[in-house]
């Protein structure tokens, strides 16, 4: 499991853009492709990328906007699992099962979130699609949730699947998410002899806050694990190998 955050953008950038000094500076030269970031995740075997927060970015810099032109940048965490053998290719798949969590994660006692779709109040039996539930039973969540089914009968398209995850959806999440955007830009060089104070850093994890009611922020900066940072994640589990 990896959790991982950065800068993107919905676009391959031109290479004006990619070398420029300012926008470097502010992380956004260098914003990988959302499409290029899943197909990347896809080829190294994680199958399902889920979104944990998204927020847009806004550049107020007329020079900067004119250089980017409708580019859109957001700040997304992405949650990846790699399980060999047990998460389909997209779309997510329907085999009538159902995980209820325990409660038993500090600081998650009323409920869990497992991503920007995905949410178990304590107690509360929850539909979820064949990969879903394998993220659950496979992972170091396993301990903390009860399952029903398995995957013996295929009952079709999960039926809240949804839009498929690229750039377009990337879009809808960051528009639908109520931010105005996390930008730190117009960049001030000449007062500080700085890019501008980057927009790089994710805000929610520096804030504690994930953006959708998780109480649950990844924190990947603080100890470099892929998923130790986690508030819900137990310390027995921190060392495990992604």
């Amino acid at each position: 499991e990896v959790f991982f955050s950065d800068v993107y953008c919905d676009r391959r950038l031109p290479a004006a853009v990619r070398s420029h000094e300012v926008l470097l500076g502010e992380c956004l030269g260098g914003a990988l492709a959302v499409n290029d970031f899943l197909r990347l995740a896809h080829q190294v075997g994680f199958a399902d990328p889920r979104v944990l927060e998204v927020e847009p970015i806004a550049v107020h810099d007329p020079e900067l906007k004119a250089l980017l032109g409708d580019a859109a940048f957001y700040s997304i965490t992405f949650r990846l699992f790699k399980l060999p053998g047990q998460l389909e290719e997209l779309p997510e798949e329907d085999y009538g099962q159902a995980a209820t969590y325990l409660g038993t994660l500090p600081g998650c006692e009323a409920e869990y979130v497992l991503d920007n779709a995905h949410s178990f109040p304590t107690g509360t039996a929850v539909r979820v699609s064949g990969n879903t539930a394998a993220m659950l039973a496979s992972s170091w969540l396993k301990p903390h949730f009860t399952s029903a089914g398995d995957s013996s009968q295929h009952l079709g398209q999960f039926a809240s699947a949804g839009t498929a995850l690229s750039a377009a959806s990337i879009a809808a999440l960051a528009a639908a998410s109520g931010s105005s955007g996390g930008s730190c830009c117009p960049p001030k060089p000449a007062a500080s002899g700085s890019s501008g104070g980057s927009c790089c850093p994710p805000k929610p994890a520096a804030s504690g806050s994930s953006g959708g009611g998780s109480c649950c922020p990844p924190k990947p900066a603080a100890n470099g694990s892929s998923g130790g940072g986690s508030c819900c994640l137990p310390q027995s589990a921190a060392a495990a190998p992604a």
